[in-house]
């Protein structure tokens, strides 16, 4: 006779096939280029993967993709490995970029707790950046001056060469202070997005390409984690909408090693994709081009290649919306959004107040008949319609 014993039912996980790097003093490295899940690996080979913590979402970043954390409980745990207590010298740095007011001082970028390390928002108030290590009494932290608060990406780095702390915004020197000593060992986990030893402090922007090394970064080196290869920085910016009367300039960051730009403009996604020689332009190094007929009513797609012969870095291809016709402003000053959805299809809901608030459609609404012309259907679960940077005037007249 057959005997049959049932095994238990395991189960296995994957991770990134993620090399070693050179640098030994290269502790951590996350670039988020996952794009998705609830883990963001350690790049730098030690295995201190990030746990997605609330609900941070994953959006295009100055490198592929990035973390956006929407200031209520969103961060990334680290964990507490032993590398990631800076001891004597350290640098740790970020591209942060965000469009609005702070949610309170003290806002985080990346800490090792309160008083060990960390990049924060000006915790007295303001626009600014700060960098501590050694939070205690004396306290040992230093405030730049420059804002960046203005929706651009900015890189930002504090290093500590264990008798300066320096702390660096787009790769300029912005603020140094006298510290000496051994940096403070706590057992603070390192949260990206938030402070671990208050369980505040959350960050309300995008973050993407943090760093942290055991060791100082030299100027030049900081000079390089600030500037990227390939173009970057669009305007208009990626699926924007924009009015097309007049023509249209596009603009961009030039990559770091360019000495000549090509320029790829169609309203058909494949041929910029695939860098079709009928729909390019090929510059010096000014970082601008214009085009003097785009229509209205259409998407258009582009990309500039970074060109140092035989070099070539290829960028994203960005996109951008025209609006259907020449909009006029209402005579009712207090009408300032009017999202009538009478268009009908395509990525955008236009505003016909005439005060620009377009709005760009995400998760898949599908457009359908509607009680006047058309409108949109939302499935309840991601579809939604993002309008941003909403202005309107307060003091607006009695009618």
């Amino acid at each position: 006779y057959a005997v049959l014993d049932s095994g238990n039912v395991w189960s296995l996980t994957t991770v990134q096939d993620i090399p070693v790097h050179a640098d030994p003093n290269f502790v951590g490295w996350w670039t988020f280029v996952e794009g998705q899940g609830t883990t963001a690996y350690d790049w730098s080979g030690n295995g201190n993967d990030g746990t997605l913590q609330g609900d941070p979402e994953w959006v295009d970043g100055f490198f592929d993709n990035a973390l956006d954390f929407d200031g209520s409980g969103d961060y990334v745990n680290c964990g507490n490995d032993s590398a990631l207590g800076l001891t004597y010298t350290g640098t740790v740095a970020a591209w942060i970029k965000h469009v609005d007011v702070f949610p309170g001082a003290g806002a985080t970028v990346v800490a090792k707790g309160g008083h060990e390390w960390g990049l924060l928002i000006n915790e007295d108030g303001g626009n600014t950046m700060q960098w501590y290590c050694n939070d205690t009494e004396p306290r040992e932290r230093i405030t730049g001056t420059t804002p960046v608060d203005d929706g651009q990406w900015h890189h930002v780095a504090g290093v500590h060469d264990g008798s300066t702390m320096y702390l660096y915004v787009d790769g300029e020197l912005d603020a140094s202070a006298a510290s000496s000593g051994l940096i403070n060992q706590e057992a603070y986990d390192v949260w990206i997005g938030g402070d671990s030893e208050r369980n505040a402090r959350f960050w309300n922007g995008t973050i993407d390409d943090v760093r942290i090394y055991n060791r100082v970064l030299s100027v030049g080196e900081i000079a390089a984690l600030a500037t990227r290869i390939e173009a970057a920085n669009p305007d208009p910016a990626d699926n924007s909408v924009v009015d097309p009367t007049g023509g249209t300039v596009l603009s961009w960051s030039a990559g770091r090693h360019a000495s000549k730009h090509n320029v790829y403009f169609s309203t058909d996604e494949t041929l910029v994709n695939g860098r079709n020689p009928g729909v390019k332009t090929e510059l010096g190094m000014p970082d601008t081009d214009h085009f003097t007929s785009p229509a209205y009513d259409q998407v258009y797609y582009w990309a500039v290649d970074a060109v140092n012969d035989p070099c070539l870095w290829s960028g994203k291809v960005w996109s951008f919306i025209t609006i259907p016709s020449a909009i006029p402003v209402h005579t009712d000053p207090c009408f300032v959004g009017w999202w009538s959805f009478d268009h009908g299809s395509g990525p955008a809901a236009f505003d016909w107040s005439g005060h620009d608030n377009h709005g760009i459609l995400n998760g898949g609404p599908n457009w359908i008949l509607g009680m006047w012309d058309d409108a949109l259907q939302f499935d309840g679960t991601d579809d939604y319609v993002a309008i941003q940077n909403l202005y309107y005037d307060s003091n607006y007249p009695e009618v």
